[in-house]
């Protein structure tokens, strides 16, 4: 008798079947795992699979032969040479209790996870095409082995654009020898070959890879984003957003200074009521509705003279303290390029500090803050938080028309990053908990002036930024990363103006408005590189880099502050950061209250 397989579906042979004539495989796939001890025929078009034991077997011209149970394994479905599989992966060893027999035309299907077993003579034709499917993958696989000698050779061996290899033959065995070669798959980004540059690293140095076999199986499209997504890139990104946000404690502190109020006459109203610039109240008497300030004291003197003095009234500065406070919030977007995916955020934070003048011209203070924020790289699926915790220490002095601003702030950062890997074959879920630390220092030069009754205020900056990280092991699967950490160093010069004007109200309030405008040039490390590797898998280094600091942007601030009384203030303001790779907004109020 005989037991044909027809049709295009999988039959699934698991017991043992005695009968005595020959099976027919005429189309679909016939998979064997059980035993069948009769001679087994596949004919053009079929397929013979399983991991079970079958008698002689011959395949012919177009037909297949692929060793190995199908068993699920759930995941994402894999796609091999075309055709999906949804979640199956062939495992184990086709015993043939015989001869085996491939004919010119034929195809044998080994997968990373399964080989033939010869009791026989196997003779050999056709060709190759080895499946690679999730899990291990291996240099060098047995994929046939006879037990009488082998005479004969397979015709070719047909690999994906990521390998290369060749077919070696002992005694009795076939050898399958394999050399990744991801990095060489065109049309990869930078960070995608440096990824897949480490992966072919670690495969052809190591022996294999434990996992990532499905990389193999993908299409050159498919490989591009499963790199992009093992990449890791969006915790250099962060770098770039943890050195951008150093810029909002930057300008709190220059804010404050600027309030400060050192200068007299109408570029006093660029101060935001300072302890020791003449009084509101007097200037107006005087006609100057522009000087302002929360003291009555008499002020230095200046280019822009006020009500004159009385005679004999020596300038007394003021020794009390002042307390202050910055609430402030925002969002933002970094564009990304055909390298790093964008980012989308936002920040909320605080900053209190406290101030007293030591001579006629110097102020000094002290301030701490915190600020929380949010990154999202929604093209890879990957996202961070962090709490920063902020000291800050300032001082600033004017002569004459002159302002000089110093300041210095370290921030502490807590970071909590994940990412979501997920491609044909692969799923997995990475986190990391680590520290960075964000210092730098500042200076801001000013000249006050006047047009009519709007003070005026040319202005150049400069800043240092210093930022590193410590290093990490992230939690998860395989495609877990590891770095030592990493620093990057960034400087920024500024050149602007800034301009208000006063308009008494009420009861004694003042209203002032304010405006700023600067161009910033970034110079220094504006693009954020980071060395990583997988963490289970020894010798696959490699770097990749984030989305760049943009190097030229537009510094926006535009508000108004509110005297309530000489000794307390608030104001509200909008500030921003535009080029054209980026664009951040914010608000920010602030309280000023003098003791």
């Amino acid at each position: 008798g005989h037991a044909p397989a027809n049709g295009h579906r999988l039959t699934d042979l698991t017991a043992a079947s005695t009968y005595t004539g020959p099976t027919y495989v005429n189309a679909g796939t016939l998979a064997v795992d059980g035993s069948i001890t009769s001679q087994v025929f596949v004919n053009p078009g079929a397929t013979l699979s399983g991991a079970g034991v079958v008698g002689s077997t011959a395949i012919a011209p177009g037909a297949v032969l692929q060793p190995g149970a199908f068993s699920f394994l759930g995941g994402t479905p894999v796609t091999l040479f075309g055709a999906p599989q949804p979640g199956y992966v062939g495992v184990g060893t086709l015993t043939v209790a015989g001869d085996l027999m491939f004919l010119p035309g034929s195809f044998y299907l080994p997968t990373t996870n399964s080989s033939t077993n010869v009791t026989g003579t196997a003779t050999l034709a056709g060709t190759v095409m080895p499946l690679f499917l999730p899990g291990r993958v291996n240099k060098t696989t047995t994929i046939l082995a006879a037990g009488n000698p082998l005479s004969t050779t397979f015709d070719g061996l047909a690999l994906p654009i990521q390998l290369s290899g060749t077919l070696g033959y002992t005694n009795n065995d076939v050898i399958l020898n394999l050399t990744s070669q991801l990095a060489r798959v065109p049309g990869l980004t930078p960070n995608e070959l440096a990824v897949g540059g480490g992966l072919d690293n670690a495969f052809n140095n190591n022996g294999g890879l434990p996992a990532f076999g499905s990389l193999y199986a993908l299409s050159p499209a498919g490989l591009a984003v499963a790199l992009n997504q093992l990449s890791g890139q969006s915790l250099a990104s962060e770098q770039t957003v943890l050195t951008n946000q150093a810029l909002y404690s930057r300008e709190a502190v220059l804010a404050r200074l600027r309030q400060a109020g050192y200068a007299a006459g109408p570029q006093a109203v660029l101060a935001y009521a300072g302890p020791d610039a003449i009084s509101l109240d007097d200037a107006i008497d005087a006609g100057e509705p522009l000087a302002y300030s929360a003291s009555k004291k008499n002020a230095p003197p200046s280019a822009f003279p006020l009500k004159a003095l009385p005679a004999g009234a020596p300038y007394v500065p003021s020794s009390g303290i002042t307390f202050w406070a910055q609430g402030m919030g925002g969002w933002g977007k970094i564009n990304g390029n055909s390298n790093a995916a964008g980012t989308t955020g936002n920040f909320a934070g605080v900053l209190s500090g406290a101030d007293m003048r030591l001579t006629n011209n110097w102020l000094v203070g002290v301030a701490l803050g915190y600020t929380g924020s949010s990154t999202n790289v929604s093209a890879l699926a990957s996202s961070a938080q962090v709490d920063s915790g902020l000291v800050a220490g300032y001082a600033g002095t004017n002569f004459g028309a002159w302002n000089l601003r110093l300041g210095g702030t370290y921030a502490i950062n807590s970071v909590y990053t994940t990412r979501q890997i997920a491609f044909p074959g692969f799923m997995d879920r990475d986190t990391a908990r680590f520290n960075a630390g964000t210092g730098q220092v500042f200076g801001e030069l000013g000249f006050g002036t006047a047009i009519q009754s709007v003070a005026v205020e040319p202005f150049a900056g400069l800043a240092y930024v210093h930022l590193d990280t410590a290093g990490f092991t992230e939690s998860g699967g395989a495609s877990a990363l590891s770095t030592s950490g990493a620093s990057q160093d960034t400087g920024y010069s500024s050149l602007g103006a800034r301009a208000a004007a006063a308009y008494p109200l009420w009861n004694g309030m003042t209203l002032i408005p304010r405006a700023s405008l600067a161009w910033q040039y970034a110079f220094g490390e504006i693009n954020p590189a980071t060395a990583l590797a997988f963490a289970g898998i020894p010798g696959s280094n490699f770097n990749v880099t984030g989305v760049p600091i943009a190097r030229n942007a537009a510094l926006i601030d535009v508000g108004a502050d509110l005297r309530i009384n000489p000794q307390a203030k608030v104001g509200l303001y909008y500030w921003g950061q535009q080029a054209s790779t980026a664009h951040e907004n914010g608000l920010r109020g602030t309280l000023t209250s003098m003791f």
